[in-house]
């Protein structure tokens, strides 16, 4: 079975219903997979599969839960 792909910042943003700049800070704090670099020419993209982001939402949506009981 092969899983779909998640192919931008922007799309993987627009998946979890934030800011592709929070996508970005959550690599970078190790809360989220950097993705699969795929390099094409002088550009370099991330790439995701649907599995690793819906892990992510869900993360994500137990946070804002818990940020609103406090």
């Amino acid at each position: 079975m092969e899983e779909e792909i998640i192919t931008s910042q922007e799309d993987a943003a627009a998946f979890l219903g934030c800011s592709q700049r929070t996508v970005v800070r959550m690599v970078q704090r190790g809360e989220m997979p950097e993705g699969f670099l795929v390099k094409k020419g002088k550009y370099t993209k991330q790439l995701w599969t649907k599995k690793q982001l819906e892990q992510v939402k869900e993360a994500l949506q137990k946070r804002k839960e818990y940020y609103k009981k406090i």
